[in-house]
């Protein structure tokens, strides 16, 4: 099945050209080649095969004659689709550059842009409808600064020189010769004489977690994290001439293959089975006579991405000419509907047993007598009453299931996974080295130096400024007993789990105010709008604001004050009383604590309450919101 396909320069200019990327527009002779194949076709390069049909267009910018013959060629391509295929597309690419996040727009928005760049020129639609997680995409772009921007070899030299980077945290040295698999690391730092004399002897280097020292890698993950919802990796592999670094295997994550300088030789085959489709792990190495049907063989370059599904077999080499260094992208790990069930029902038989008598009532007696594995054969009335009645208790479990409470608990463990957001944003004050020495005098004396005349670094919250979250995810509202959380991702590192979850505890009368905050994304808000008497919403939102959490409309009505009186007023602050609780909270004057390296307002007394109860909305009519219990675990 084979189509070809062309975008018109005046079309990807209006759709992508406003927010994040800008195109330069020209004119250019390109080869626009989307080409299908059956699985079991082992010649797969669309470049040799005999089935592929290509067509040279002269395209310009708003070429009407382009435009239709787009609509022609993808009418006919759509018409016929296999079952199992690789999706190749071949066509030249113009360059795009990526700007910085800005306050003013919609994080949403911007994450979608970004993914759409990273799969261009296919489109966000027919991805997910024909692509994701059924079959590969290649795209060869013919441009080889495309992908530029994220890495470099010479950001994995500065990395190596001017970071600790630790062996098998950081950075791992590998090899696969003889059909065999090693890993060559030493304990401790891998110093860079050290990583570049087993890249000389032909070992190839994987960085883990390139984000932690990469500011670019971090905004491309954390961007495309607000995107897909799921935990976001990412490592780097730099491969010498002739070599190959990792023996044939599958993982157990959505992959994106972005290559940024070199070439690399990739082969990818079928699953071998159904239990081998969408894997919960990755898989051991495999020998190359273990390997199921060839279903791509292709040279990556510069600019180029290939995405293929967890469960793909796939191994790459470096062809003997040139090195190759590309970034892997990976996403939905343990983001399945069995990990949804494998929160539900331990809950939900929880409940069932609180609840329902005959989940408590004994099993009859003799039962081993029909049961068990070595008894699966026999036919008896007994055994078959005992099997109608477990499926009786199990269909009625289903009843007891708490979905929200099941999607707080994978949204809480997201938030501790999660990387902190990037913003792009740079601090004005720039502090003494903590390796400097100083004395106290004249670290405060440098400290007020810097701080003077300095009237924006902290804005001043009102009651008319207009706030909203700095990010549409980075943090989740949760119900405890006599008090709510906001776990948020906003103070996490950028090296995996190094920090634990981040958690602010306030009194449940918070609760609809928080509600109202991490509810109205993108829309800014005012704080006075907030169902909390003046004074305390203002003191939330700018605490909030402090922990980049939230985030100001640029222009809406603040106070301009200076970093001291602002650190004066965190010290000075006195804790609030609360008098009411619509929640069910503490009356009890409450505590301030820090939790986590965060501020932490919580009830003095916490009680457990049954998973069934709900916070419904108080008789005073002062908010309009419903707040549900969650069942999270504390």
């Amino acid at each position: 099945v084979v189509s070809t396909q062309s975008t018109g320069s005046s079309g990807i200019n209006a759709e992508y050209g406003k927010q994040w990327y800008q195109r330069r527009v020209r004119g250019v002779e390109s080869e626009s080649v989307l080409f299908c194949s059956d699985s079991t076709n082992q010649n797969t390069d669309p470049n040799v095969s005999a089935r592929a049909v290509k067509r040279k267009i002269k395209r310009t910018p708003n070429s009407t004659s382009d435009e239709q013959t787009v609509k022609k060629k993808k009418k006919t391509g759509n018409a016929v689709r296999l079952n199992k295929f690789v999706l190749v597309v071949d066509q030249v690419v113009e360059e795009m550059s990526s700007g910085k996040r800005s306050d003013t727009l919609n994080a949403k928005e911007e994450a979608k842009q970004l993914f759409q760049w990273l799969i261009h020129p296919v489109k966000h639609d027919q991805f997910f409808k024909e692509l994701w997680e059924k079959k590969p995409l290649l795209i060869k772009r013919h441009n080889r600064k495309y992908n530029e921007e994220w890495f470099s070899s010479k950001d994995f030299s500065d990395i190596l020189k001017k970071n600790p980077i630790q062996f098998g945290t950081h950075l791992d040295l590998t090899s696969y010769r003889d059909g065999k698999r090693q890993t060559h690391n030493r304990p401790g730092r891998a110093f860079p004489d050290m990583v570049w004399k087993h890249y000389n002897e032909g070992g190839s280097i994987r960085m883990l977690n390139p984000q932690t020292y990469s500011e670019p890698v971090w905004r491309l993950l954390s961007t495309l994290q607000d995107f897909f919802r799921s935990t976001m990796g990412a490592n780097v592999y730099l491969t010498p001439p002739g070599t190959q670094g990792f023996a044939p295997h599958y993982d157990d994550i959505e992959a994106f293959m972005i290559q940024l300088e070199g070439k690399k030789h990739w082969r990818l085959y079928a699953p071998r089975t159904d239990e081998e489709t969408l894997p919960v792990h990755s898989s051991e190495n495999f020998n190359q006579n273990e390997l199921g049907k060839l279903i791509l063989d292709t040279v990556l370059e510069a600019g180029d991405m290939l995405y293929f599904p967890r469960g793909t077999v796939h191994q790459g080499n470096c062809l003997p000419d040139t090195h190759s260094l590309h970034i892997t992208v990976s996403t939905y790990q343990t983001n399945t509907w069995g990990d949804v069930i494998e929160k539900l029902l331990p809950k939900a038989l929880a409940i069932a047993r609180s609840e329902d008598m005959e989940y408590r009532e004994g099993l009859p007696m003799g039962y081993l007598d029909y049961t068990g594995v070595s008894k699966s054969d026999l036919d008896s009335p007994a055994r078959s009453a005992f099997l109608n009645k477990v499926e009786k208790l199990m269909t009625r479990l289903v009843k007891y299931a708490s979905v929200d409470s099941a999607a707080d608990e994978l949204a809480a463990r997201l938030l501790h996974d999660a990387l902190p957001p990037n913003t792009n944003r740079s601090s004005v004050l720039t502090l003494p080295s903590s390796s400097e020495e100083h004395s106290p005098s004249e670290a405060a004396r440098q400290i007020s130096e810097c701080c003077e005349g300095v009237t924006d670094l902290t804005p001043s919250v009102t009651a008319n400024s207009k706030v909203r979250m700095i990010t549409p995810y980075v943090a989740r509202l949760l119900a405890h007993e006599e008090c709510v959380s906001l776990q948020h991702s906003a103070s996490n590192s950028r090296l995996f789990h190094e920090i634990d979850p981040q958690e602010i505890d306030y009194p449940s009368d918070y609760g609809p105010a928080l509600e109202m905050l991490t509810n109205t994304y993108p829309t800014f808000m005012e704080v006075k709008a907030l169902p909390l008497p003046t004074a305390t919403g203002v003191q939330l939102v700018q605490e909030l604001i402090d922990m980049n959490i939230l985030q100001h409309k640029p222009g809406s009505s603040t106070k301009s004050k200076s970093i001291m009186s602002a650190i004066k007023s965190r010290v000075n602050r006195p804790a609030p009383k609360i008098k009411s609780n619509r929640y069910g909270g503490s009356n009890d004057e409450l505590s301030v604590k820090v939790r986590n390296g965060s501020v932490s307002r919580k009830s003095k007394s916490v009680k457990a309450r049954p998973v069934s109860e709900v916070f419904e909305k108080s008789n005073t009519g002062e908010s309009p919101f419903m707040f549900r219990r969650n069942t999270l675990e504390r």
